[in-house]
């Protein structure tokens, strides 16, 4: 391992802060004794624990100890390099030291973690934190709560949706996987919210004042909620859902983006319309063409090619797949 750290030393302290300081918190060990966390920690203090990790055995610079039974000078070669490998470590340390306490922009931990006691003053410049869980329903560490600079959540499978989220007066992203339980209110500030597989009920975003981009993620052809139109969003997105369903709550919205995406057909018909029917809807959906810039519509039937496409006359990405489409219109 010396000979690769020491022959490729720019390259790899670069890429050792970049993952080590983005799973910070997750107790990997790198070797049999000291778990990663420690050693973060003991850099970040300026210790040079990987000094004391490597050196080890007996120690020939010269090669005056290797005696007969090392005519070739092999040990004097493998002391040197060591030297080499613990100044290379020692270089990690000091990014360590400059990461951890300065540069992290973008975190990632376990829920599970435990924080320092100076997590809010170690990670006080993370903007963006993403949280996963190793075990079932799994909830963020309070210390959350403390990082000043936070903007933008994201919480993974089966991660509980913390209670305290409302009063998160600084939070303007979340982005919640798949919630565990009853998603409690959210701040007043949150203009983006993201959502993978899509909770059976939606009234968590309603009211929000500031919301211009909703994912409701995989709806599984659910209704449509009756107050939808009361948002005023410039970005939706959803998964499985049907087209005439949601076309009058997509009428009166600015949007600027809209993406509608058909992964897995309908549990029984009815759900969803025919050809005709989704080309009708996105007459009414689109009837106020003036702000839209990207239209997405993937595994609609659609065919012929829709005609409400013909009005977005500010539109700049168009992607239509797996509608049934023969051919482009002529007018295109």
């Amino acid at each position: 391992m010396s000979d690769v750290l020491v022959e490729r030393a720019e390259k790899i302290v670069p890429l050792l802060v970049k993952y080590l300081t983005r799973t910070a918190a997750i107790p990997l060990t790198l070797n049999h004794t000291v778990p990663l966390e420690h050693r973060l920690d003991a850099a970040a203090r300026g210790y040079d624990v990987e000094e004391a990790l490597c050196v080890s055995g007996t120690w020939d610079l010269d090669g005056s100890n290797s005696g007969s039974h090392d005519p070739a000078g092999a040990k004097s070669r493998r002391t040197q390099e060591r030297l080499k490998a613990i100044g290379t470590l020692r270089a990690v340390a000091r990014a360590f030291r400059a990461a951890l306490n300065y540069d992290v922009q973008d975190l990632t931990l376990l829920a599970h973690w435990s924080p320092p006691v100076d997590a809010a003053d170690r990670f006080r410049t993370c903007e963006v934190l993403s949280i996963y869980a190793s075990r079932d329903a799994d909830a963020v560490p309070d210390a959350v709560r403390a990082l000043p600079n936070l903007r933008a959540l994201s919480l993974g499978p089966t991660v509980r949706t913390p209670p305290w989220l409302a009063g998160f007066s600084r939070l303007v992203e979340l982005e919640l996987a798949r919630p565990v339980g009853d998603i409690p209110p959210l701040p007043a500030t949150l203009r983006i919210a993201r959502h993978v597989y899509g909770p059976s009920n939606l009234d968590h975003v309603r009211g929000l004042p500031h919301l211009a981009e909703l994912d409701i993620g995989d709806h599984r052809w659910r209704p449509c909620p009756m107050w939808l139109d009361e948002l005023r969003l410039r970005a939706f997105a959803a998964t499985n859902v049907s087209i005439p369903a949601f076309a009058e709550a997509l009428r009166g919205m600015p949007l600027i983006r809209l993406k509608l995406v058909r992964a897995v057909p309908p549990p029984q018909s009815g759900l969803e319309g025919d050809a005709i029917e989704n080309n009708r809807a996105l007459d009414r959906a689109l009837a106020d063409p003036r702000a839209l810039r990207a239209l997405d519509l993937q595994g609609y039937p659609l065919a012929p090619f829709p005609e409400a496409v013909r009005g977005l006359v500010h539109l700049r990405e168009l992607t239509l797949r797996d509608a049934g489409l023969q051919g482009l219109a002529a007018w295109l």
